[in-house]
């Protein structure tokens, strides 16, 4: 094995590492644990990561919300790509894509966290951190800016460019094929039908 094949499969292998830590951090969070405990701290089992896993898993989820699993998810097959090799043609678009996503996955989470007490021009956090603070400062200031449906609209076009960007331009042929794939059914049912009656 060549060097660089070394570095790269070592490479991966760290960042799967560092994925699978990060997830089973946040799988066994404990909220009495961490640098912002909402209880008094109790005896028995904590974060399977220990005190380093609780700090972590505190961090991730109070920034992302969570959108911190899907990080997780995201680590880990990044480490995997760079283990198998894999080559990604355009991935600074690749990149741009999965981060889209992502954001867009913040601030979905947070919009299904809003308050009954949030108007069409001001957003109101719900109790709780499905998106994290940066899925509400991002939602606050996209329901200032452009109120509830322009902040719907804006989550919609980061979420379907994220995915193009991800996907590439495949994606863009893919409803005319579903209409294609849609339309050879029908054709073949009314066939089945008109060989029936005949």
């Amino acid at each position: 094995m060549d060097r660089r094949r070394v570095a790269r499969v070592a490479a991966g292998i760290v960042i799967v590492a560092l994925a699978a830590f990060l997830l089973a951090s946040l799988v066994t969070h404990d909220p009495t644990e961490g640098p912002f405990p909402d209880v008094a701290a109790v005896a028995g089992p904590g974060n399977a990561c220990g005190v380093a896993g609780a700090y972590v898993s505190a961090y991730a989820l109070a920034l992302l919300g969570r959108a911190a699993y899907a990080l997780a998810g995201l680590v880990a097959c990044a480490g995997l790509v760079l283990m198998g090799g894999v080559s990604i043609s355009d991935w600074p678009l690749r990149v741009g894509g999965v981060a889209l996503l992502l954001l867009g996955l913040v601030l979905v989470l947070a919009l299904l966290n809003a308050s009954p007490e949030s108007t069409p021009g001001e957003y109101v956090a719900a109790p709780g951190r499905a998106g994290g603070v940066l899925g509400i400062l991002l939602a606050g200031a996209l329901y200032r800016g452009v109120g509830a449906t322009g902040t719907f609209i804006l989550v919609l076009m980061f979420c379907s460019l994220g995915l193009f960007l991800l996907v590439g331009p495949g994606l863009a042929r893919l409803p005319g094929a579903a209409l294609r794939a849609v339309g050879g059914w029908i054709g073949r049912v009314r066939a089945r039908r008109g060989a029936r009656k005949a």
